[in-house]
């Protein structure tokens, strides 16, 4: 079984599917896709898709359908989660998910949880530092 994921480290949309493959005790090969060429992305993909994760199991290529898809999630939840990433319980279709809170009953389901509240908190300690105060602040700060 070969496994590849085209990633870009720190990018939002590839650490949750790294983690969700770590958790689940999946080897798979990282292959980093500079942000300034997706040569190989469009390659890969006939030219259909630019983004990154893309995901590559076994010849197969796995890319989201939608910006908001979860398609590589769902995807590694079938093939090497056994179903535990998403189970029943936890899909906002279920009953359960409308009635009650939901509570963490595997590793993997937690380390995705971990992963996303790493990726709010790194969004909102970043945005800090791109983002400049408003015009009637700058002088409070030195700008």
């Amino acid at each position: 079984m070969s496994l590849t994921i085209c990633q870009m480290e720190y990018s939002p949309f590839c650490i949750p599917i790294t983690a969700a493959l770590r958790a689940s005790g999946t080897e798979f090969e990282n292959r980093e896709i500079p942000n300034w060429d997706r040569t190989e992305l469009l390659r890969l993909t006939d030219g259909a898709y630019y983004q990154v994760p893309v995901l590559v199991h076994d010849g197969r290529v796995v890319i989201e359908s939608s910006a908001d898809s979860e398609d590589i999630a769902r995807y590694v939840d079938a093939h090497f989660a056994g179903g535990r990433l998403f189970p029943e319980r936890f899909t906002p279709s279920s009953t359960h998910w409308r009635n009650s809170p939901p509570r963490s009953t595997s590793a993997e389901f937690n380390a995705l949880t971990d992963a996303y509240q790493f990726l709010i908190h790194f969004a909102l300690s970043f945005s800090e530092l791109v983002v400049p105060p408003p015009v009637d602040q700058r002088s409070k700060v030195g700008l």
